[in-house]
Parts: structure tokens; C-alpha cells; sequence
């Protein structure tokens, strides 16, 4: 039989199994959720700037995104846009709409909105956006259910002229039929809505993502539907707002809606991590992230456990009483549940900036010097020295005051029991027991006890264990280590390594390891390696390693890991749980990416998967997989010839894949590199040379995973050695490009099987 007729053969079988063994329909997805989030804190020149539309703006994206059936691909963000931005992003969702009906059963819009309006409308950067144009906006949407939250002053009145039945919605309950509009607003038409620097957010945003990330969960069934997430937040913004300078605030809702079912706004079993507030527990409850910011708060009631959905991570959770609370620590894992009771908790007293009436201090110092001399002063260790300098100090063998203004010099150690304000300069140990601001030097150590705000500089150790969320820190330099605990801003430089426990605004850079226990806004730079347990927000840089909770920035380093990536990975082994972004390396791993990844071996879970067998112009017989991102992946194959002598080809390649029609058509195209035929047994053949193909595959699938596809190949044939010939076994016709260079034009066709 002759190659033709073999490869036809073959072409004939795989198309006919292909048609043998595809389904006949494809069945549509229960539910499809879009999102327009929108942000403004720039109402215009005539009303002051909001601190927090942006922050409230992204809490409610993240809920969404996390409990709310929104896929990162169908959220919409938009941060101070214009009036004319906020019309181009519905015109955008309107299509995303249209075409989602292909293949969902039902659609479903939610449009948020944080920011400045008056009784007419929204103001995004002062322009006005009337509440008819929204409604309008809102209307021509062809989705199933649509649903806006306004968080701005005098928001009810865009259903002040439309009222409405409380008949809240879902998720893929598929005995919901509910269709129509609903309304969430954070006031009634005459109130102000407030946003609060105690809680870094507006008071009705911070209660209603608490409520949709559990707290609202009346019944205990893991959903959070409108009217329990309305009821959670009007009651908590109500309390929370009730002794406001402005006036108690008022959410209100109202619904047009008709059909049955309810409104589900987040699904909590769809959670990867939870934290249990154990039933024991009563009172006003404070959930803080690692780095001090306020997560959540609720009033939890005894005697029935509360579970709230939260990002993974460490959290305090605060009991709050005065003048003392109640606090424990926990750490939140993916996929499990973390548990807090009574018992769980420590006493902590609370210490707040302020005096009592009078002016008096609860440790005043006993007299206050301008200057003072020790030959051998207060041991280091004694907790009685209570004499304030103002001035300059000079303690040669050690010495120990109240508190300090202005300077000392000694030898072996100098110690403040309170605030230093200037700076401290011996040889051995020098102490601040409350703020420091100015400059310690050492050739051994420094301890500041409280805040850092200056410098600090020893031959071996600094440290700052002030372990305040709120406390700050200028810059340490240290000829081995730093150890700051609960600073948050400035830079640490050491010649080997720097530890962090708390938020990090700024720099890290050591010759050998950094590590900060919570979040890093800014720079890790080290020879070896770099660790952050929390989101690392700027740029690590190391010779070895790096590693991060989160990246929101750049990665770069032999080895990359981290959880949550937005950005970019840079090195020969990247790996993350979720990434956003680019991955450059030889071997790039993520769980799920939203990006593309390019590199020798590219793993991803939502990324492009297939086999495939085929026939072409150079083998009767193929099979090869494909594996990457979503738009570019790598292949390997094998050919076979299994007629007279076996022969087999390898091969592997890089390319790109491009999908048409809602992903019901597709267009590949790479370049692979393949050895020339060679029977088995006898691979020494290979050596003849190798074939470069440009390879272009137009396929569809025909039902569920299985597709066919076709198209042409473009050959080239080198050689190996001056003057061999590599010859191109090819069915059809072959030119020659000169010094033993073989070119064709080829075929191929076969059956895809995606995974």
C-alpha cells in the first residue's frame, strides 16, 4: 500500500470515530453573573474628596468575585471614571449580556456604585449622571434579574418615584423564575451617607460585605439573600450612625420584581476558607486582618455559632470592652474551617493617645534635668529611674532615665524607660521603653519599645517591637540583622537579613534573607531569598528565591511562589495558586490564571488542555498534547508509520490559540520541531537531521469536548553535518532551498479532545 493510501485510510477512521463518539447538544450553564463596580471619590471642585470609594468599591468587587458567582472575566471596575466612562462600561455590558444568553440559562447584572449625588443624580467627578439615565441605562440590559446599590448621599431617590414589594432572588437554584429590577441604596432620599476613618470605609458598604460574607445568613443555610443582607446592614448602619454628627443613616431597598424563588446575593458554601465565631462567644466582635486593618465587626449573640466566608490569612479577633479586651489570633486556611470560642481569648489591656482631665501622667518623672554626667549610673535593669534630661547626657559605664530630649553618649548601654526625642549613641545597647524619634547608634544593639520614627543603626541587631497596627518606623541599618514588630513604614537594611511582624510600607533589602509576617507595600530585595505572609504590593527581587501569600507587582528570582499573583513572575521556576497576570520561565505552575504564561512547561488548571491524533503529508499516524495558558501552550508528539518497518518521529513545539463564535471555533498555530522518521531499533537514523514545521490548525468542536480540525504545514528539512542532505519523506511535492535544505507545503488533519 502506498503512503497515500495509508494516510488516507487512516483520515477516514479518525473522522469517522470522531463522529461516532461526540454528543449531539451542548447543555447551557445554570446562571451567568455580570458586575459593574464603580469608585469616585472626586465629587467635583465644590464638594470635598471622599477618602474611601475606592476601598469600598473593591470590597464589594472581592465579594463578588468570591461568594457572588462573578467570574473575574465578567466584572467590570472602574475607578473615577467620567460620565461619559460610565456609558461606554454599560454599552460594554449590554453585549457581554447579549452574547452570555448563548450559553446560560439565565443572566444576571449587578451595578455598584460608590461615591458623590445629590437628589437628581450620580456625580462621578462632579459631572452629573441623572437617575433616569441610570434607570434607562439599567433597563436596556437583557438580563434576568438586574440589581443596583448606590452607596452615595440622598441615593433613595433614584426609587423615590417607584415604589415596589420586598420579593427578593438566585445563584442556580433552578426553581427560581424571579425577573426584573431591585434597588439598594445606602440612605433614604433626605439623608447623608458617611464614611468613617475609624473603620476605612463608608459605614453602610463595610456592614453590607460583612453581611454578604456570612453574617447576614439568617437561617444557617450558607446563602445570603437581598432581604437578609438589607436587614443585617439597615440595622448595623443604624447603630453605627445613631450618635454621628450628622444623623442616623438609613438604607433602603425596593424591588420590581415577579416569579418565584429568592434572590441569593452570595453563596457561602462556595467559600475556600471560613472562621467559626464559636457559640460561646457575646458582644461586640472585631475582625482585624495581620497588618491592623478592621475586616469586619458584628454583634454576635450567644448561644449559635457565626461563620463568615474570609479571604485566607492571620486575623485578630477583639473582644471589645474598655478599659481592657479580650483577643486571640487565628489563622485562616484554605479549604478548612478555623474555630474561635471563649476560651480562646487573652486579656489585653487597651492604651489609647490621651489624658486624663488634668493633664497628669499616670508615670510623671520625678524632676527634669539640662544636662547630666554618670561615671556609673542607674543599673540598666532598674525600673525606678525617673529623671527627664532635656538636653545631654553622658553615661560612661551605663545609666538609666525617665525620658529623653535632646542626646546622649556612653559606653556599654544607655536606657530611656519612656520616649527618647533626639538620639542615643553607645557602644553596646541602647533602649527606648516608648517612642522613639530621631537616632539610635550602636555597635551591638537597639530596642525601641514603642514607635520608630528616625533611624536606627548597630553593628548586630535592631529592633522595633512596638506591636501597635498604627505604629511607624523610619529606617534601621544593621551589620547582621533588623527586627521590627508592628512598624509599617520605612526601610530596613541589613548585610544579612531583616524581619517584619507587622504592615511594611517601604523597603527591605538584605545580603541574605528578608521576611515580613504580614503585608509588604514596596520593595523585598535580597541575595537569597525573600518571604512575605502576607500580599506583597511592588517588587521582590532576589538570586534564589522569593515567596508570597499574594504579589500585586513583580516577582523576580530563580524560584517564584506565590498564592494570589497580580502581575508579573519572572524566573526559572514560577509557581501560584491564582495569577493575574505573566508567568516567564522554564517551568511556570498556577491553579488558576488569568493571564498568560510563557515557558518550556506551562501548568494551569484553567488553562488550554488537549490530545490529539492525526494524519499529515508525514506520518499516517500522530498523536500530541498541548498544554499551557489560555492563548499560548506547548506540544509534544510522536509520529508513527506502522507499515513495513515501524518508524517513529518525536517532536515538541511552542504556539498560540486564538478561539472565534463564542468558542465554538478555534485557530491554532506553532512552530514544533520534529526528528526525522527512524525505525525502531535503530535511532541512529535520527541524526540525519530534523524537520521544522510551521504548523496552522482550524478546528470546531462538534459536541462536549471533541472537535475536529484541518490545515496546512508548512516543512522545512535541515540537515546535521557540511554537506548532508536531509531527506523530507513527505507525500507531497518537495523544492529544494539549497546546501541540503528540503522545503513543502503539507497537510493534516485529525481529532482534538479537549480536557
Amino acid at each position: 500500500m502506498t503512503r497515500a493510501g495509508r494516510a488516507g485510510g487512516l483520515l477516514a477512521l479518525v473522522l469517522a470515530g470522531a463522529l461516532s463518539t461526540v454528543a449531539t447538544a451542548q447543555e447551557l450553564v445554570p446562571l451567568r453573573r455580570f458586575a459593574l463596580v464603580i469608585g469616585s471619590n472626586d465629587g467635583g471642585p465644590e464638594r470635598v474628596t471622599l477618602r474611601y470609594a475606592h476601598t469600598d468599591a473593591d470590597s464589594f468587587a472581592h465579594v463578588l468575585t468570591d461568594l457572588g458567582g462573578v467570574a473575574p472575566d465578567d466584572l467590570l471596575v472602574l475607578s473615577e471614571p467620567s460620565r461619559d466612562g460610565i456609558t461606554a462600561a454599560f454599552a460594554d455590558l449590554s453585549a457581554r449580556v447579549v452574547a452570555a444568553h448563548r450559553t446560560a440559562a439565565r443572566v444576571e447584572v449587578v451595578v455598584y456604585y460608590s461615591g458623590h449625588s445629590d437628589a437628581s443624580g450620580l456625580l462621578p467627578g462632579g459631572e452629573p449622571y441623572s437617575y433616569l439615565r441610570l434607570r434607562t441605562e439599567l433597563a436596556r440590559l437583557d438580563a434576568d434579574v438586574r440589581l443596583a446599590v448606590l452607596d452615595s448621599c440622598a441615593s433613595g431617590a433614584l426609587v423615590r418615584a417607584k415604589g415596589g414589594i420586598a420579593r427578593p432572588a438566585f445563584l442556580t437554584d433552578e426553581a427560581s423564575t424571579v425577573r426584573g429590577e431591585a434597588f439598594l441604596t445606602s440612605s433614604t432620599a433626605d439623608e447623608s451617607s458617611q464614611e468613617s476613618d475609624r473603620i476605612g470605609a463608608s459605614f453602610f458598604t463595610h456592614h453590607l460585605v460583612t453581611a454578604l460574607r456570612g453574617a447576614a445568613d439568617a437561617d444557617g443555610d450558607g446563602l445570603v439573600t437581598l432581604s437578609e443582607a438589607y436587614t443585617y446592614t439597615f440595622r448595623e448602619t443604624r447603630a453605627s450612625t445613631a450618635d454621628s454628627r450628622i444623623g442616623p443613616q438609613s438604607p433602603y431597598y425596593a424591588l420590581d420584581l415577579a416569579g418565584q424563588g429568592d434572590y441569593v446575593m452570595t453563596d457561602l458554601r462556595a467559600a475556600t476558607a471560613r472562621l467559626e465565631l464559636g457559640a460561646t462567644l457575646d458582644g461586640a466582635l472585631w475582625l482585624r486582618t495581620a497588618d491592623g486593618h478592621l475586616f469586619a465587626q458584628v454583634d454576635k449573640v450567644p448561644g449559635k455559632p457565626l461563620v463568615l466566608s474570609v479571604p485566607p490569612g492571620t486575623y485578630q479577633v477583639q473582644l471589645q470592652t474598655r478599659p481592657v479586651a479580650y483577643t486571640a489570633r487565628v489563622t485562616v486556611t484554605p479549604g478548612r474551617t478555623a474555630h474561635v470560642e471563649v476560651a480562646d481569648l487573652t486579656r489585653q489591656d487597651l492604651f489609647v493617645d490621651g489624658r486624663t482631665r488634668g493633664d497628669t501622667e499616670a508615670d510623671p518623672p520625678s524632676r527634669t534635668v539640662h544636662g547630666q554626667f554618670r561615671v556609673a549610673g542607674t543599673p540598666l535593669d532598674s525600673p525606678k529611674a525617673s529623671v527627664a534630661v532635656q538636653g545631654v547626657a553622658f553615661h560612661l559605664f551605663g545609666g538609666t532615665v525617665h525620658s529623653l530630649r535632646g542626646g546622649v553618649l556612653g559606653l556599654f548601654g544607655t536606657r530611656a524607660r519612656h520616649d527618647v526625642t533626639g538620639a542615643q549613641l553607645t557602644f553596646g545597647y541602647t533602649h527606648a521603653g516608648g517612642d522613639l524619634k530621631g537616632f539610635q547608634g550602636s555597635f551591638f544593639v537597639n530596642d525601641v519599645g514603642g514607635r520608630l520614627a528616625g533611624l536606627q543603626g548597630a553593628g548586630i541587631v535592631n529592633l522595633v517591637h512596638g506591636d501597635s497596627p498604627q505604629s511607624t518606623f523610619g529606617s534601621q541599618l544593621a551589620g547582621v540583622g533588623n527586627i521590627a514588630w508592628g512598624g509599617r513604614k520605612g526601610a530596613q537594611l541589613s548585610t544579612l537579613f531583616n524581619v517584619h511582624h507587622g504592615h511594611l510600607v517601604g523597603a527591605q533589602l538584605a545580603g541574605g534573607v528578608n521576611v515580613a509576617g504580614s503585608r509588604v507595600d514596596g520593595a523585598q530585595l535580597s541575595i537569597l531569598g525573600n518571604q512575605a505572609r502576607d500580599t506583597v504590593r511592588g517588587l521582590q527581587v532576589s538570586g534564589l528565591f522569593n515567596a508570597a501569600v499574594g504579589m500585586r507587582g513583580a516577582q523576580l528570582a530563580l524560584i517564584n511562589k506565590a498564592g494570589d499573583g497580580d502581575g508579573v513572575q519572572l524566573g526559572l521556576i514560577n509557581v501560584a495558586r491564582r495569577m493575574k497576570g505573566f508567568q516567564l520561565g522554564l517551568f511556570n505552575v498556577a491553579d488558576e490564571l488569568d493571564g498568560e504564561a510563557l515557558g518550556l512547561v506551562t501548568i494551569a488548571r484553567n488553562g488550554y488542555h488537549a490530545f490529539e491524533l492525526w494524519t499529515d503529508d508525514l506520518t499516517p499516524a500522530a498523536l500530541g498534547f498541548k498544554f499551557g495558558s489560555k492563548h499560548i501552550y506547548t506540544t509534544l508528539l510522536v509520529g508513527l508509520d506502522p507499515v513495513d518497518d515501524i518508524a517513529l518521529s518525536f517532536g515538541g513545539g511552542m504556539g498560540g490559540h486564538a478561539t472565534f463564535f463564542d468558542q465554538r471555533l478555534y485557530l491554532d498555530a506553532d512552530i514544533v520541531l520534529q526528528t526525522l522518521e527512524a525505525p525502531t531499533g535503530d535511532l541512529a537514523t535520527i541524526d540525519t537531521g530534523f524537520v521544522t514545521s510551521l504548523r496552522v490548525m482550524i478546528g470546531g468542536d462538534v459536541a462536549g469536548p471533541f472537535g475536529l480540525w484541518i490545515g496546512p504545514a508548512f516543512r522545512v528539512a535541515i540537515p546535521i553535518g557540511a554537506g548532508a542532505e536531509a531527506p523530507l519523506d513527505t507525500l507531497m511535492p518537495r523544492f529544494d532551498l539549497g546546501n541540503g535544505v528540503q522545503g513543502a507545503v503539507g497537510y493534516q488533519a485529525g481529532l482534538r479532545v479537549r480536557f
